[in-house]
């Protein structure tokens, strides 16, 4: 009997690399990098199991601005590490851009379904975006597929960095949760996520991340030996970030010889080139490629997370970048946070308080340590997650969840 199923992964979230950095390149918007390696990641850990996945991947490219008044954007299906992906044209007039949308959707979702009609098949989509799960949901009905929502963010969560919600913030929310309530199963990032959204108790798994089974050891002709401590920070820049309290206390080190690297964007970063200007050891690089932010990582010091963790979103979240961080061998320092599984923190430094002096002594506890003991620290946490963690692995999990009960 053959076990392989067909798989429709259905996303804005998720685009081959090559396009995502043109994207990036073209200014054609700005796609949300975590939630693109997430989904990456995973989709590829689908393509190393073909024994079990017969994967195609049906991409919404995250494009929003016109590039020399062009209108409308086609985009050729390429195949990257194994995954073959297709993608919707989009066409950038008001309303016609969801109409254009939803015919694609529907009109490839229901092909597919029908050129697969007697296999057994699964779709997997990102709940996020209301867009694509609208008419996913829709299209998915007419098979009676089952149907899996990757969720890596709460609704109402989504909000957190306005201090007033409008009507149309929380009709939206409501009707994210609406459609969610429709999947079949739930991929989660936490068990709190799962009691948050799997009311009716409906199959679900905890995958808090991802972490990439390609990554190597860190190389040491790679590897630059810089005669500075390197502290880096990459992600979004939000006062509930704990960016700026790192900043503070960074600035009160007496070392001369430590840099901060910051890396994103958001709210602070106004704030955070004021910080660059009056301390010269902190460099702020803004917002770039992911392939970048991988390479910068390999040269620095410590990794750092300062993400408060007395925020309720933090209990419904595991932060991309900690995996990420992990993975590269490099040893990370981070918060205590409540969604990170207490397995985790045998293979990282803690942040023990969350103050100014706090953030002040962590780092110069760190630093203080020799290149020796850092680099077994941060083999050891690469290791764990590569071994336990690895798209791979995950996909595996996902099957015997899914399909093989």
């Amino acid at each position: 009997m053959d076990k392989k199923v067909k798989v429709l992964y259905v996303s804005s979230s998720l685009c081959s690399e090559k396009l995502t950095e043109k994207i990036l390149e073209s200014k054609l918007g700005i796609p949300s990098l975590a939630a693109q390696k997430f989904h990456r990641l995973f989709a590829q850990g689908m393509a190393l199991k073909p024994d079990l996945f017969d994967l195609k991947v049906l991409g919404v490219p995250e494009v929003h601005n016109r590039n020399s008044g062009k209108i409308i954007y086609k985009f050729e299906t390429e195949t990257e590490k194994g995954v073959n992906y297709s993608y919707i044209t989009i066409v950038l007039i008001p309303f016609v851009r969801y109409l254009v949308i939803a015919f694609f959707l529907l009109s490839k979702i229901i092909t597919w379904g029908l050129v697969n009609f007697r296999k057994e098949k699964i779709i997997v989509f990102d709940i996020l975006n209301i867009n694509v799960s609208i008419f996913t949901v829709i299209a998915s009905r007419f098979f009676k597929v089952k149907l899996i929502a990757i969720v890596t963010d709460l609704p109402d969560m989504m909000h957190i960095h306005k201090v007033k919600l409008s009507f149309m913030d929380k009709a939206i929310t409501g009707l994210r949760y609406y459609l969610m309530s429709l999947a079949d199963g739930y991929v989660v990032l936490t068990e709190a996520m799962n009691e948050k959204v799997n009311k009716k108790n409906k199959p679900f798994m905890v995958m808090e991340g991802l972490a990439d089974i390609g990554m190597t050891r860190i190389n040491e002709i790679n590897h630059i030996d810089s005669n500075h401590k390197i502290v880096l920070y990459s992600g979004c820049l939000f006062e509930k970030s704990g960016i700026m309290t790192l900043i503070s206390a960074f600035m009160r080190l007496p070392e001369e010889d430590c840099r901060l690297h910051i890396y994103g964007n958001g709210e602070l970063a106004g704030a955070i080139k004021e910080s660059a200007a009056k301390d010269s050891r902190i460099s702020f690089f803004g917002y770039v490629d992911n392939s970048i932010i991988v390479k910068a990582q390999l040269e620095a010091t410590v990794l750092v997370n300062p993400r408060f963790s007395h925020e309720e979103y933090t209990k419904y979240s595991f932060p991309s970048k900690n995996m990420e961080y992990m993975a590269s061998g490099v040893p990370l320092l981070t918060t205590r946070l409540p969604g990170i599984p207490k397995e985790y923190f045998n293979y990282v430094y803690i942040f023990d308080k969350e103050t100014l002096e706090g953030y002040e002594a962590a780092m110069l506890n760190v630093l203080s340590k020799s290149k020796e003991e850092l680099k077994d620290f941060g083999l050891k946490a690469q290791n764990f997650v590569l071994h336990n963690k690895n798209n791979k692995i995950q996909a595996e999990r996902f099957y015997s969840h899914f399909i093989a009960t």
